[in-house]
């Protein structure tokens, strides 16, 4: 695992282009914070074991929705374009 993620971190840095060495330092850090909340997630679940399953299955996919929201409300606000995430231009 440590070799593949190694890989990926010279394939994204070897690129001499200052907008793709942007796009991919900025590509690198999502994943990075992305593998954060994920084991955080794992850990959480972890801590709900002796919570019943359907409980857990509803609300943990409510939980990302919501966020899901508050992040195009947020994008919406602050941007003059409000869905940039379904605008193909």
């Amino acid at each position: 695992m440590i070799l593949c993620f190694i890989g990926v971190i010279m394939i994204a840095i070897s690129k001499d282009d200052d907008s793709a060495k942007q796009f991919s330092l900025l590509g690198l850090s999502m994943c990075f914070i992305h593998s954060w909340f994920t084991a955080g997630i794992n850990v959480v679940n972890r801590k709900l074991k002796g919570v019943h399953f359907a409980v857990v299955g509803f609300y943990q996919p409510l939980a990302g929705f919501v966020i899901f929201l508050m992040w195009i409300i947020i994008d919406s606000v602050f941007n003059d374009d409000p869905l940039p995430l379904w605008s193909f231009e």
